[in-house]
């Protein structure tokens, strides 16, 4: 969750030096919102999983790595969602 956190507050400070529409500040919120309640719902079935039960189980490890791939998906989404917001305003400003 910490790095999720430094990250998002890296790239809220980049979309301030490149100064984004409201429509990229709306999407940027979205998707660093989107990533940060995945990672909140995986470290709560977590600690569920690891309240219930003590044993290794395959379906209570399943069900951590489906909530963990659920991360992994906002993440990705969250990456392509920057290169199509930035990419351009980044390379105009540094060339």
């Amino acid at each position: 969750m910490v790095i999720h956190l430094v990250m998002g507050g890296g790239i809220i400070m980049l979309g301030l030096w490149l100064h984004l529409s409201r429509f990229e500040w709306m999407y940027l919120w979205a998707t660093i919102t989107l990533v940060l309640v995945t990672e909140t719902v995986n470290t709560a079935i977590e600690i569920t999983i690891d309240l219930v039960t003590r044993k290794r189980k395959y379906r209570a490890m399943l069900s951590k790595d489906v909530a963990a791939g659920a991360v992994l998906l906002a993440a990705c989404h969250a990456v392509i969602a920057g290169y199509i917001i930035f990419f351009d305003k980044l390379l105009s400003k540094l060339v």
